[in-house]
């Protein structure tokens, strides 16, 4: 499973949210969210958006140019969590 659907999965376990509370807020079948979920289903962009929107995050692309800047921006913060460790996965 690539890194950013492990963090979905993370936050939804650490929302304490089931993959049927998921399921019926997106209108999909929880086999479709399992599935999404073991990396079985390839989702579309907007179905992860919709899916980070329902456990309170927000996926974020960066311009390869641009990375080594938001990487130094995100160092400096107090709290830049999971973000950096995806980033350099």
């Amino acid at each position: 499973m690539n890194a950013l659907l492990e963090s979905l999965v993370s936050l939804r376990k650490k929302r304490k949210l089931t993959q049927a509370q998921i399921a019926a807020k997106m209108k999909l079948p929880q086999s479709h969210i399992s599935l999404i979920e073991q990396g079985r289903v390839d989702p579309r962009l907007s179905t992860v958006s919709e899916f980070a929107f329902y456990v309170d995050a927000v996926p974020v692309l960066i311009p390869r140019e641009r990375l080594l800047e938001v990487l130094a921006i995100l160092r400096e913060s107090s709290k830049p969590g999971r973000l950096i460790e995806i980033i350099e996965e």
